[in-house]
């Protein structure tokens, strides 16, 4: 077995976490363009047999990946954040996003009617309501 100092390691790894970030994006595009999101970055145009032999291949390029960390000795990295610190952190970034929303932030873009601010007020509120309860689910 041929010999890789410590940054030739460290170097293999942080690229293999590149590629598999990589994949992991493709991955997530695959699975999800059917989502219900309201602003799709992407159109599924990818037959299900092609899906299938793409994921397997995926698939075949991570065990290649792994078989070498593993002939080598080197170490993978355990996660270290939990779903939820991302849920709980996106939903903070949503309600401050949903805040500048409110009338008092978007008259800076220009005068509000009273009916629009009113409107403005209402949406906020609700979306407010809505990721409070998320964050809720948390706890």
């Amino acid at each position: 077995m041929t010999q890789l100092n410590a940054k030739h390691k460290r170097t293999l790894l942080n690229h293999f976490h590149y590629v598999d970030g990589l994949l992991s994006d493709l991955e997530h595009v695959m699975e999800n363009t059917n989502s219900r999101s309201l602003f799709q970055k992407y159109i599924q145009d990818v037959a299900p047999v092609q899906r299938k032999a793409i994921m397997d291949s995926v698939a075949h390029i991570r065990r290649v990946m792994s078989d070498f960390l593993e002939n080598k000795g080197i170490r993978m990295e355990h996660p270290r954040r939990n779903v939820s610190e991302l849920i709980r952190t996106s939903v903070t970034f949503a309600d401050i996003t949903v805040e500048e929303l409110s009338p008092n932030h978007m008259r800076g873009y220009g005068k509000l009617s009273e009916e629009a601010a009113q409107e403005l007020e209402e949406i906020v509120l609700e979306m407010k309501k809505a990721l409070n309860q998320l964050h809720t689910l948390l706890q």
